[in-house]
């Protein structure tokens, strides 16, 4: 893992929100982004999600889904306009491929299934961010 990417140019460890309502996968992926070296803010619902964008600034977003309904589509839809340029990763149980076509259209940065590796979720979380400083510095 490019381990530089974790850290901002004023030394400071790139900032993350980790969104699920399932507590414990809430700790889990939390738990990985934090050992990869990022510093994470966890919440548990959408709604706090949106929130927490709004009067913070972060460089990814991590949003879980259970269902096979996505109730964090709101959240990516708002994190387009409460958070410009800001990546979101869904992480999901479940292979709904309207639901991820659609959170794609609404600008997310990709869908993956929650079982990937604890290694793939950082170098995930690494490549969203190099994508959004890549695009910072061509604008």
């Amino acid at each position: 893992m490019e381990r530089a990417l974790t850290i901002q140019s004023n030394g400071t460890k790139r900032k993350l929100l980790v969104v699920d309502e399932n507590r414990r996968d809430l700790q889990y992926y939390s738990r990985i982004l934090e050992l990869g070296g990022f510093e994470v803010q966890r919440v548990a619902s959408c709604e706090e999600g949106v929130a927490c964008l709004l009067r913070e600034n972060f460089d990814l977003a991590v949003v879980g889904q259970e269902g096979p309904e996505f109730v964090g589509r709101p959240l990516v839809a708002q994190a387009a306009q409460a958070a410009p340029g800001v990546p979101v990763l869904v992480l999901t149980r479940f292979v709904n491929w309207d639901c991820v076509l659609q959170v794609m259209r609404l600008g997310a940065a990709g869908c993956h299934l929650k079982s990937l590796s604890p290694s793939k979720l950082a170098e995930l979380a690494i490549k969203a961010i190099r994508s959004r400083l890549v695009k910072a510095e061509v604008a």
